[in-house]
């Protein structure tokens, strides 16, 4: 679990569009790669102001295996928030080898003394370690409080072993659509292969895409951000792609392509399709050509 610094950068834009409440709980405690200054450079570059850090604040990673190592040169994730929100952050683990304020398995209902306290959720790479999915997602719903934020860092493509999942936007964007959340955002980021610390590609979800397989030869993770609404829901069980509400939410998978659309794929030679792929240098099987790219992190 942990939080490169496009990750960072993610977090700090959502800030940016409405400023995450507090307190801040992250599932699991988050291995932060970057430092007290490439954080605060970071903010300067996105247009926010860091806020100041208690005198008797501990700026060092507080990851166990770190401090012994190279990687002590970064900081905390208490510290990444102070600096970017001025809201303390705690965690929830399976067990409290890292720290973690609270102690819990997510595979089962979390108690209610934990119901509702949270401003701001983070779940970046936990979800798909937790094998009652379901139950995991709903319990950050119940551990986030009306008008908070859920944010999720999850994998998509090419992460096989890492977790006992991999997951698709839809499981997202109809779970909070049908829930009642607003303000549903997905975005798809390809990991480089050799430096995960900077040069994620991003593409934007289009929840009313045509149905075409997302195939990348880099690892792809899903970025969801949704807000809770007094009315959200936290346990109706969604159908895939039935939820559609301007935008707010998913409808993937359901997308009909117009018969003249279809008609002029099933009239074109493959070879014709074949080189026109390589002419234009676009190969449709390897980038997600239905999205729009909004640059890189």
């Amino acid at each position: 679990m942990g939080l490169a610094l496009p990750a960072l950068r993610l977090i700090a834009r959502e800030h940016r569009k409405k400023p995450l409440k507090g307190p801040i709980l992250t599932i699991g405690r988050q291995c932060v790669y970057a430092t007290v200054s490439d954080i605060q450079t970071m903010l300067v570059e996105e247009g926010l102001q860091s806020q100041v850090i208690p005198n008797n604040f501990d700026i060092a990673t507080n990851i166990p295996a770190w401090k012994d190592s190279p990687l002590k040169k970064y900081t905390s994730d208490r510290v990444f928030f102070q600096l970017l929100t001025g809201h303390p952050s705690v965690a929830l683990d399976i067990s409290n080898y890292e720290g973690a304020e609270y102690v819990w398995d997510l595979n089962n209902p979390i108690p209610d003394y934990l119901k509702h306290v949270f401003g701001t959720v983070i779940d970046s790479g936990s979800l798909e370690h937790v094998f009652n999915v379901s139950e995991a997602l709903m319990n950050m719903n119940r551990l986030t409080a009306p008008d908070g934020r859920i944010i999720h860092f999850t994998p998509a493509n090419n992460y096989l072993e890492h977790g006992f999942y991999q997951f698709s936007p839809t499981l997202f964007t109809d779970y909070y659509g049908v829930n009642n959340f607003k303000k549903i955002a997905c975005t798809l980021m390809e990991q480089p292969l050799l430096d995960g610390n900077k040069n994620w590609s991003m593409w934007q979800w289009n929840f009313n895409r045509p149905y075409t397989n997302i195939i990348s030869k880099r690892m792809v993770v899903i970025f969801v951000s949704a807000q809770k609404q007094e009315t959200s829901t936290e346990e109706i069980i969604p159908q895939q792609g039935q939820y559609s509400h301007h935008g707010e939410g998913g409808r993937t998978g359901e997308f009909i392509m117009p018969k003249w659309q279809m008609n002029i794929i099933e009239s074109t030679s493959p070879w014709i399709i074949s080189l026109a792929k390589r002419i234009l240098g676009k190969d449709l099987k390897i980038k997600p050509w239905g999205l729009r790219h909004t640059g890189k992190l």
